[in-house]
């Protein structure tokens, strides 16, 4: 059951398992959202509020691929490149009713799912519009999620690797260990 208020100030780490490793050993991984300092906040345009998805070893990043802010844009997972604008975020709206994350690439842009939003149904860029439902998010302590609809935003297959898309799955088939957290502390960051 996700909860109809939810404060941003929260920590919050995103954590997912991928495949099984080398000797059989299950991989952990969390994805974190690591804000900027407010020097490259204001380099970006006001509000500030921008950051990084990436994962606990801060070896991997949400991307727009290209930096192409295009309408329809897949988004994936690349290594993490701090201080470029295609690995840049901003969660922006009420957590009460959804919020938009903005692209640090096109404040205009926003991340989107279709409006089918189905197992296998990839993340993407879109023109924002505050009132389209397929790009309000809510955040339930876990996961991220559309505001509206099905699933819970996840690598493709589970898996953790440079260019594998971010798509929706069935949150119940995600396992019990795994949790997407946003994270505040610029330090978390800057110690890997």
């Amino acid at each position: 059951m996700r909860p109809k208020s939810i404060s941003f100030l929260g920590l919050a780490a995103v954590t997912f398992a991928s495949a099984t490793g080398k000797n059989g050993i299950t991989e952990r991984k969390t994805l974190r959202f690591v804000p900027l300092n407010e020097e490259e906040q204001r380099r970006l345009g006001s509000g500030g509020g921008y950051g990084y998805f990436a994962d606990d070893s801060l070896k991997y990043c949400l991307e727009l691929p290209r930096g192409d802010a295009d309408n329809f844009a897949k988004l994936w997972i690349n290594k993490c490149n701090p201080g470029k604008k295609k690995q840049l975020w901003k969660p922006d709206g009420d957590f009460d009713t959804g919020f938009v994350l903005r692209s640090g690439v096109d404040n205009d842009m926003c991340v989107e799912v279709r409006k089918k939003n189905q197992e296998g149904a990839s993340l993407r860029l879109n023109k924002c519009r505050r009132k389209k439902s397929v790009q309000k998010w809510v955040f339930d302590g876990d996961f991220l999620s559309p505001e509206k609809g099905f699933g819970c935003a996840y690598p493709r297959n589970g898996r953790y690797r440079k260019f594998n898309a971010m798509v929706l799955v069935d949150c119940g088939d995600i396992p019990d260990f795994d949790s997407w957290d946003f994270v505040t502390d610029e330090e978390e960051f800057n110690s890997h």
